[in-house]
């Protein structure tokens, strides 16, 4: 059991968090990996395993954690459970769709708490779940390829919603 495993409810109540990962059914251990780092270099991010997606007591997930599985506090629950235990929040996901907006043009809304969702690397997220999302956000594409690989992507996602949040307190 890796040390910093909490329930979906620690984590909401930690006031440092302001952000929430929730990592929906993907494939590559690496990805996850990839990913707690990202969380841990935000500083202000906790993490939602959810799905069929590996927890960090996968060495893959490990190896490319590079410890920040000890430091970023994270939970692993059912994806219902990431809904029904987290009212009053805002949910938006990271996908590419008809009605995302541009993360760099959108406006963050005044609430404390963003469960950011990221979906699998071939699929994304289930079109059930995008509708009952309170938004989608993409990251415009200037080249041939329409996305980024889903860790890369968390990435640019979080960082934004970083400055964002940082802009909006100043």
């Amino acid at each position: 059991m890796v040390a910093n495993n909490q329930t979906i409810k620690q984590l909401v109540r930690n006031p440092m968090l302001q952000v929430f990962l929730v990592i929906l059914d993907i494939r590559s251990a690496y990805n996850v990996g990839a990913m707690f780092r990202t969380a841990d270099g935000t500083g202000q991010t906790g993490i939602i395993i959810t799905g069929y997606s590996p927890t960090p007591d996968n060495p893959k997930v490990a190896k490319t954690a590079l410890g920040s599985d000890y430091q970023v506090p994270w939970a692993h629950e059912p994806l219902l459970e990431v809904i029904r235990a987290t009212p009053n929040v805002l949910h938006v996901g990271l996908e590419l769709s008809a009605r995302s907006e541009d993360i760099f043009m959108w406006q963050l809304p005044p609430l404390q708490k963003i469960f950011l969702y990221v979906g699998n690397e071939v699929t994304g997220l289930p079109l059930e779940l995008m509708a009952n999302l309170d938004t989608l956000l993409q990251i415009p594409m200037c080249g041939v390829k329409q996305s980024l690989n889903v860790a890369e992507a968390t990435s640019v996602a979080l960082y934004e919603l970083y400055r964002k949040k940082h802009v909006s307190i100043l």
